[in-house]
């Protein structure tokens, strides 16, 4: 999970964005001995296709073993109207649990062991209340990574990283989605950019076909999850 796609930032609507990780690992657990999977699957049939739809694209990269072993783990949850604020520092770098699992879906969160597994693919999903109505997939560059590796404070300095390639290898967009045309994750197309650091600004996570300021425009004009403006990144 990823910060939000703050429609409730930039416009009328209060969707909370949550970033969800193909590991490599066996399951994570939360509290109670509830996996974290178990509780996402809550937001919707359409993530309980992701798998079989990765696996079906990785047939030939990955041992058919390997791919038993692949959940989808919650890593973040990003609501813009719960009083806390992920911008670009908090939680981003130091990966340190943010929020609870029995909220996981309704406020702020962050899981540090997530935040700490090797991911190949990464998934945005846009929901309302659990109920999702927009979801786009991305295979990494580069595998075997962690989000706290990607975003850690090495990367930040200088940043500014195109961290998947080829666009979206899977995107659904409910016909009553609502606020898409100033979503910055689902109304624009391309490849994910970590770490945009422009002029003293930061954002951590943005689209190519987006607007992507030059490292040094102070132009408060790159927008997507984990904004921050001032903040000397």
């Amino acid at each position: 999970a990823v910060v939000s796609t703050q429609s409730g930032h930039y416009g009328r609507g209060m969707m909370k964005v949550a970033i969800v990780l193909l590991c490599f690992v066996s399951v994570c657990y939360c509290g109670g001995g509830k996996s974290i999977k178990d509780g996402f699957m809550s937001l919707g049939g359409e993530l309980g296709e992701l798998s079989n739809r990765v696996e079906a694209l990785e047939k030939n990269k990955v041992e058919q073993a390997k791919l038993t072993q692949a959940r989808w783990h919650l890593g973040m949850n990003i609501n813009p109207a719960d009083g806390h604020i992920f911008g670009y520092i908090v939680g981003w770098a130091t990966g340190h649990n943010i929020g609870s699992d029995e909220k996981a879906l309704e406020a702020d969160f962050l899981s540090a062991e997530v935040w700490e597994e090797p991911a190949n693919h990464i998934a945005i999903v846009r929901h309302q209340d659990g109920i999702v109505d927009a979801v786009k997939v991305w295979q990494f560059k580069y595998w075997g990574k962690s989000l706290l590796h990607r975003f850690g404070r090495k990367k930040m300095n200088p940043g500014r990283q195109i961290v998947t390639e080829g666009g979206p290898i899977q995107e659904s967009i409910a016909e009553d989605a609502e606020n898409l045309d100033d979503d910055p994750i689902f109304s624009v197309g391309g490849d994910l950019a970590f770490n945009w650091a422009y002029g003293n600004n930061g954002c951590r996570i943005a689209l190519t076909e987006g607007h992507l300021s030059g490292a040094n425009e102070n132009d408060d004009n790159t927008h997507g999850l984990g904004n921050d403006y001032r903040c000397n990144p």
